[in-house]
């Protein structure tokens, strides 16, 4: 999911793309409970 944005720091990298996994992970989450109501 993580795209490589050039001009940043390896960890800044990592730090960008573990918010967009959570991001996304939370929005599964809640369509998920939408679901199941």
């Amino acid at each position: 999911m993580c795209k490589q944005v050039d001009g940043l720091k390896t960890e800044d990298q990592d730090m960008i793309c573990h918010f967009l996994d959570m991001a996304i992970a939370q929005e599964k989450v809640r369509q998920a409970i939408k679901l199941t109501r």
